[in-house]
């Protein structure tokens, strides 16, 4: 769910039929009171199997979507608002980075109305991260790139949040050791590039996945998810001297 305003919000999801779909509603607050709109299907792209898991909307016009199709192909749609009316592109397939079982995203951040950062995975389980432009009346999305590991052979991203147009931060999972992982987008001379997924320090039970993020500001993240033991736990990360750090998970 996404809400650009404190009287609207967009979710997104699936049917759950046997060949699933995307579905969207749209949640408004008026006379004290929430109502939302009727599940809308999005329209697929050619396959079945759609099922969208994330949103962003950078304004209370636009609103983009991703998630995967069914032979586990990253998927996108563009939500936009005009007279009265919300509605919503096919799902399009975003190239993968030439891994099998494609590259499913997980979450999508939008800083901007041009500019959207999602993450997620591929089929050997790396994280994997993709970005959408908006330009002459078109979105575009680049291949799926990986992000380089922890040393681990895979870790799956899971969340990501751009408190600016030149600054991703995107956390997850080792998926080996089930260890928390964060990693960095920065943008600089035309181009992205991520840091190394890096280890966030457990609360002591052997594991920590890390499942969403949200940055207020580009020196200050928070991130939750699961431990060992299945408690929630939380991680703060902080910027200062030109490095980003994170604190030992702790249990909620």
């Amino acid at each position: 769910v996404s809400c650009p305003s404190s009287p609207l919000c967009v979710s997104v999801g699936s049917d759950g039929n046997v060949n699933e779909g995307g579905v969207t509603t749209v949640g408004t607050y008026a006379s004290g009171a929430w109502s939302w709109s009727r599940e809308s299907p999005v329209a697929d792209n050619g396959t079945i199997g759609v099922s969208l898991g994330a949103v962003s909307c950078p304004s209370t016009t636009l609103c983009v979507a991703v998630g995967r199709d069914g032979p586990v192909h990253g998927v996108t749609t563009v939500g936009t608002y005009a007279s009265g009316i919300w509605s919503w592109s096919p799902a399009s397939q975003v190239a993968n980075d030439g891994t099998p079982a494609g590259g499913l995203l997980d979450a999508v951040s939008c800083p901007s109305v041009t500019l959207c950062v999602a993450v997620g995975s591929d089929g050997t389980s790396e994280g994997v991260t993709t970005v959408g432009t908006y330009a002459s009346g078109t979105w575009s999305w680049s291949t799926e790139s990986p992000v380089a590991n922890d040393g681990t052979a895979n870790g799956v991203l899971s969340a990501v949040s751009c408190p600016s147009a030149t600054l991703c931060v995107a956390a997850g999972h080792d998926n080996t050791s089930g260890e928390g992982v964060t990693t960095i987008g920065t943008y600089a001379s035309s181009a992205w590039s991520w840091s190394p997924e890096s280890p966030v320090a457990d609360d002591g039970t052997g594991q920590g996945s890390l499942f969403a993020v949200s940055c207020p500001s580009t020196t200050l993240c928070v991130a939750v998810g699961q431990d060992h033991s299945a408690e929630g736990v939380t991680t703060v990360g902080t910027y200062a001297s030109g490095a980003w750090s994170w604190s030992t998970e702790s249990p909620v």
